[in-house]
């Protein structure tokens, strides 16, 4: 999983900063690296070719996970619709709810009984 640095132009928000966080048990429940670095366009072009892009999601505060079905690049238009697209930005958002209600342990979360 890539995110790129905050630069100024991504908004380092709670949720990306939680999935950072969540690296190790992003990586043992899903076998995914997650890694803050710059990617370019023709990366994502590449890796959608070779089919090495399994998943694309976008995230927000307000809206959580939003899965990105599409990205049109001048004349390349990248389509999610193979039979696994989703799967992981699904996981992504019951790991994220997890937190929320402090199933998962976070640092973020104080559990009061």
């Amino acid at each position: 999983m890539l995110t790129p640095p905050d630069d100024g132009c991504i908004h380092d928000g709670m949720l990306r900063q939680t999935l950072l966080d969540l690296k190790d048990v992003i990586k043992s429940r899903f076998n995914v690296e997650v890694k803050e670095r710059e990617f370019s366009i023709q990366e994502l072009i590449n890796s959608s070719r070779e089919g090495r892009l399994i998943d694309m999601f976008g995230l927000s505060s307000l809206s959580k996970v939003r899965k990105i079905n599409r990205v049109c690049y001048r004349d390349t238009t990248i389509l999610m619709n193979h039979e696994n697209a989703g799967k992981f930005s699904d996981g992504i958002t019951n790991l994220l709810d997890e937190v929320m209600r402090g199933d998962e342990k976070h640092p973020w979360i104080t559990t009061f009984e």
